[in-house]
């Protein structure tokens, strides 16, 4: 009895050192800032800083001349996004990509409470500038759900989701379903609660076998949109933005 009661309390302490290290190591398991990969440079090519409270974030203005949309860009969490400006380049578009807090040049420490904030000042920024301009939000992966709660704050009607999920909470449940990921979760963003006011007709693209974003997951999210445009390719979670099928169905929806 004396042995079992020994295992039970290592057991037990194992378990509380198991969700203190993932309380306090979650900020590198969801966030991967990247430097600077290149410096973007062209006549179509504007770099931009936009103050954002305390931090400065830095970007591209891709196209600023050109007519049509104006497109904003949130990658994923390990994505530096100036590798991006030439595909968004080709867009018959203008596109605005900025780098997260910690990202390349942007200035701060990158959390989902920060960066849902940071988008407020994302957008306010590209209307004022190109005042009169159809808006289209654009997120992938973790980006997506920044990308949707932007959406739904500022009522576009145009709206990209690759990748996308219902909540971080979910997806770290669904992966440490023995865990009280509820309450040890500091960086959670809830898609499903602002699904409704989301337009009509979002592009969601996902992979057919996401290892990081489940795809059960993304489907889960497409049940909760309103007649939602749905293009499935079959591979895993990380391809390149420019690849087909994810490429050719944007461009579309964007140049439409």
């Amino acid at each position: 009895m004396e042995v079992l009661i020994r295992l039970l309390v290592v057991a037990a302490l194992a378990y509380v050192a198991f969700c203190a290290l993932l309380f306090f190591l979650q900020d590198r398991m969801i966030f991967f800032p990247r430097p600077l990969d290149g410096r973007p440079s062209g006549p179509d090519v504007e770099p931009l800083a936009i103050h954002a409270g305390e931090a400065l974030l830095r970007g591209w203005v891709v196209n600023p001349d050109r007519g049509g949309v104006v497109s904003v860009y949130f990658g994923g969490n390990a994505e530096e996004v100036s590798h991006l400006v030439a595909p968004f380049a080709k867009l018959d578009a203008t596109s605005v990509l900025v780098n997260y807090r910690g990202f390349g040049e942007s200035e701060g420490t990158a959390s989902a409470a920060a960066l849902l904030q940071d988008s407020t000042f994302v957008v306010e920024w590209v209307r004022e500038r190109f005042a009169g301009r159809e808006l289209a939000i654009v997120g992938r992966s973790l980006g997506s759900g920044i990308a949707a709660r932007a959406a739904a704050e500022a009522g576009v009607e145009r709206l990209v989701l690759v990748s996308p999920y219902r909540s971080i909470a979910r997806i770290a449940s669904s992966r440490f379903p023995f865990v009280p990921v509820r309450w040890l979760l500091r960086h959670n963003i809830d898609v499903a609660e602002v699904a409704a006011k989301l337009p009509v007709g979002v592009l969601v693209i996902h992979a057919l076998d996401d290892r990081v974003v489940p795809t059960a997951e993304s489907q889960a999210l497409v049940g909760l949109l309103r007649e939602p445009q749905v293009v499935i390719w079959n591979g895993p979670h990380n391809v390149q933005l420019d690849s087909p099928p994810i490429w050719p169905a944007m461009r579309a929806y964007l140049e439409r």
